[in-house]
């Protein structure tokens, strides 16, 4: 099994990537998310979690995913996460400071460069999605992140 991730621009072009992985019957528990809260066309509803107080809540995220809002990974940089990944950001975060999100992305398997490129792209309020596939279905992830124009897609 292997993960393919793509990053993408926008939330509207990421969105349609997810609907269509949906359509090609992927389980939604194999789709990660991650994204800025701060993104500049960011239509995502956050409710406080009022069992954490380190910034942490939940909400609503790409047609049913479950996300998380995670505070202070890269210097302030708010993060909202859904899938497979979150646990691992939200481990990474637990008092961490800046290079929290380069070490979750890393524990998510994710090799050191990429991680920097996500890193750096989540900053500028694009959106990465991941999804754990079985190699027989890594070529139709591939088309379907692909029919939607990510700045860049890959393995690990």
């Amino acid at each position: 099994m292997s993960t393919i991730s793509a990053i993408y621009e926008n939330h509207k072009s990421a969105s349609k990537a997810i609907n269509e992985l949906k359509t090609h019957g992927f389980n939604r528990d194999d789709l990660t998310v991650l994204t800025s809260e701060n993104s500049s066309d960011l239509n995502i509803q956050i409710q406080n979690d009022t069992k954490t107080s380190e910034g942490i809540a939940a909400g609503a995220i790409a047609g049913g995913l479950v996300g998380t809002a995670i505070s202070g990974l890269t210097g302030g940089l708010g993060l909202i996460a859904a899938g497979p990944i979150a646990a691992s950001l939200a481990g990474a975060g637990a008092g961490a400071g800046a290079g929290g999100l380069l070490g979750g992305l890393m524990g998510y398997g994710m090799p050191e460069t990429e991680a920097k490129l996500v890193e750096e792209k989540i900053g500028k309020g694009y959106v990465m999605l991941g999804m754990k596939v079985e190699s027989k279905r890594e070529d139709e992830v591939k088309k379907v992140f692909k029919n939607n124009n990510p700045s860049n897609i890959t393995v690990h």
